[in-house]
């Protein structure tokens, strides 16, 4: 192979791994914006709090547990105004907003990836915000008072 054609090869790959980067970078992001606009926000307790030493870079990790809403909520029946409830129509609305009430979805825990500075924020047993897609828990990302 010429020189010219190893430098071209060069350009190429580098080419190749930068729009690599590119995407990977806008995929997270945009992941993040969809989570941040259309998730459910709620509260989680931390449970556990890590760091782990690898090469010359630290990995925080911070285990949270908190009940996700993965069922879509009972819409209880509405009676048109003018029309007298029934008996059975008002007591169906009432076990029903007792039984709607207690459904606290479903117990979860997940371990997120966070900063020094949220690590050296938060301490096991606090409550922190979380945002996470109705059809993946799991994706939950951090959230804060701002966002």
């Amino acid at each position: 192979m010429t020189p010219k054609k190893i430098r071209y090869s060069l350009y190429t790959f580098c080419a190749i791994v930068l729009l690599t980067i590119a995407g990977i970078i806008v995929k997270v992001r945009l992941d993040r914006q969809k989570i941040l606009k259309e998730g459910i926000r709620t509260d989680a307790t931390v449970l556990e709090l890590s760091s782990e030493r690898r090469r010359k870079k630290t990995e925080y990790n911070m285990k949270v547990a908190l009940f996700a809403k993965t069922k879509p909520t009972v819409a209880m029946p509405v009676t048109p105004p003018g029309q007298p409830e029934s008996f059975d129509a008002k007591m169906d609305k009432l076990i029903g907003n007792v039984a709607a009430n207690r459904d606290l979805g479903t117990y979860e825990t997940l371990t997120m990836t966070i900063s020094g500075s949220t690590f050296d924020r938060v301490k096991v047993g606090d409550r922190v915000r979380v945002a996470y897609l109705k059809e993946n828990p799991q994706g939950a990302i951090l959230v804060w008072d701002d966002e």
